[in-house]
């Protein structure tokens, strides 16, 4: 493991018999190493895809405003992953941003099935909502992870 220091924060006046919180300085959380991974994987398979869909496809109006967007897109999360791996302020808000921007695909997958349907088979119009939810609750628990103190503070 990495360097540990153990500073002591001392509690207010009205809270001298609890315990003082122990913060460990230089701490890097196992769950932040797991979100710059899974980014800087998403981040490269999203650009090769864009990569490839450009060359192949022929680009008209239309589509040449997505493959701008997804670029955007891209770029902004390779640069998210290599602010959480600097262990950046800004690289924790912009993931954070990131992934509630990408709550909507499933909220709009969830939509799209109860409203339109899948368009496929049995099997997927069975399995699309449960997959979807998985997929919004897996996002929602990494912002909470961001979000909570014991790893904001390694932020700092």
């Amino acid at each position: 493991m990495g360097f540990r220091r153990k500073a002591c924060i001392p509690k207010t006046s009205d809270e001298e018999d609890a315990m003082p919180n122990t913060i460990f300085v230089g701490y890097r959380t196992p769950v932040v190493n797991v979100l710059v991974w899974a980014s800087l994987i998403l981040a490269v398979l999203g650009g090769g895809l864009l990569f490839a869909a450009s060359s192949v496809a022929s680009v008209n109006s239309t589509s040449s405003g997505w493959l701008a967007a997804a670029a955007i897109f891209a770029t902004l999360q390779l640069a998210a992953a290599v602010g959480l791996a600097l262990r950046r302020d800004w690289g924790r808000r912009l993931c954070i941003g990131l992934m509630s921007c990408c709550l909507l695909v499933p909220l709009a997958a969830i939509v799209g099935q109860w409203q339109h349907g899948a368009g496929g088979s049995a099997f997927m119009d069975l399995m699309a909502t449960p997959i979807a939810l998985v997929a919004g609750c897996v996002l929602l628990w990494s912002i909470r992870r961001l979000m909570a103190p014991e790893v904001r503070q390694e932020f700092c």
